[in-house]
């Protein structure tokens, strides 16, 4: 990735440039290219997958089809949310829930590369999954990083993003350490983006299907309703449709006339 500070032609690389104050004096100021390589460096440390690493809100809508009501209007909450960031959300985070392929971790995504690029946030992007098995990983006794230096980023990051809440089977140890991640960033105030497919309702009594308050526990489901905006993701299955698609395309490409 190039270096936004030696390719600059402002300042020559310098990452400083001289101009003159309303008097007329020649001052130093930080060029905007320095700004810029700052901001790469904090996205680098957000630790955001490849998979999603050019996930905006300004690019959303383009790469998904038949976007329903709740999509757009979640697109717009997401907006305004890094606009309002931090005087008028307090520490609150946004919650979006919907089945897979509905564009919940690129909305997440591009909300944290904004408040990153927009508002000089330190972020971090962690899967739920993946998380609780680093953590179980530290347990053993040759493991080079501690439990404790493994949450510690969790804990104090300006802004997290937890994607896939619930995805692991529920045990007395995964609830307790949900409730250790939300508790914590919930008392210090600190502003967490969540994306789950489970519905945000209490536990099931014999449903057919999880609720959030099944996968978490209904104690941590009440939290997250002081601690986010919930945000509800439906409409079509994008990464069906853009699969279609991609599939018809090299379809075409290797057998002219096929279609």
């Amino acid at each position: 990735m190039a270096d936004p500070v030696a390719d600059c032609s402002l300042c020559g690389g310098t990452g400083m440039r001289i101009t003159r104050d309303p008097q007329g004096d020649r001052v130093a100021t930080v060029c905007s290219c320095r700004m810029a390589r700052q901001a790469l460096r904090r996205l680098e440390r957000a630790n955001i997958p490849r998979r999603h690493e050019h996930a905006t809100l300004a690019n959303y809508e383009s790469i998904i089809t038949g976007a329903g009501e709740s999509m757009l209007h979640a697109h717009f909450k997401a907006n305004k949310f890094v606009e309002d960031y931090p005087h008028n959300t307090d520490g609150r985070g946004l919650m979006f829930v919907g089945l897979a392929g509905r564009g919940k971790t690129h909305l997440a995504v591009g909300v944290l590369r904004a408040l990153i690029e927009e508002k000089g946030c330190q972020g971090l992007f962690a899967d739920y999954g993946d998380l609780l098995k680093q953590i179980q990983s530290t347990y053993n006794s040759r493991a080079e990083t501690s439990e404790h230096e493994l949450m510690r980023p969790v804990l104090e990051a300006e802004v997290l993003v937890l994607d896939d809440l619930g995805s692991t089977k529920p045990t007395a140890w995964v609830w307790d350490t949900v409730a250790h991640v939300l508790n914590g960033r919930y008392n210090h105030k600190r502003t967490t983006i969540i994306t789950t497919n489970f519905a945000n309702r209490p536990p099931a009594t014999g449903g057919k299907e999880d609720t959030l308050g099944d996968r978490i526990g209904e104690r941590m489901r009440s939290r997250l309703v002081e601690m986010c905006v919930c945000l509800e993701v439906q409409g079509e299955d994008f990464r069906q449709t853009a699969g279609a698609a991609r599939f018809a395309w090299s379809e075409a490409e290797w057998f002219p006339g096929s279609s």
